[in-house]
């Protein structure tokens, strides 16, 4: 698993870790990639408490059909940019998520449900 981190501000805000899961992770004919439809179940203010709701399912966030999940560190920006972003996919066999590392298709985009 690798975490992407990006630059944080110098102002020393709060950030939260948003949960946006996603259905699936095609590449299209586009620069980017075709996810399917996509929610943003919460946000935990500690990164750690974000990945147990993924790993976990809490709360069946899984829905039988949001097969990919990420977690997102954000700032209180308007149009937030995003200081780190995780990837998963989950596992029937665990009903759960497991961490992956960035799908390829998803490296030209930046997605959430907040902003």
């Amino acid at each position: 698993m690798k975490t992407i981190v990006y630059e944080k501000s110098e102002i020393g805000y709060k950030t939260i870790f948003a949960v946006t899961v996603f259905e699936k992770c095609e590449p299209n004919d586009k620069w980017f990639a075709d996810i399917g439809c996509t929610r943003s179940p919460c946000f935990r203010y500690t990164f750690k408490d974000a990945e147990e709701v993924v790993k976990n399912n809490m709360c069946d966030i899984w829905e039988t059909c949001y097969n990919y999940a990420v977690i997102h560190e954000i700032g209180p920006e308007l149009y937030p940019h995003y200081h780190s972003k995780t990837y998963y996919k989950y596992n029937r066999e665990i009903n759960g998520y497991e961490p992956i590392e960035e799908p390829e298709c998803l490296k030209h985009m930046d997605f959430c449900g907040i902003g």
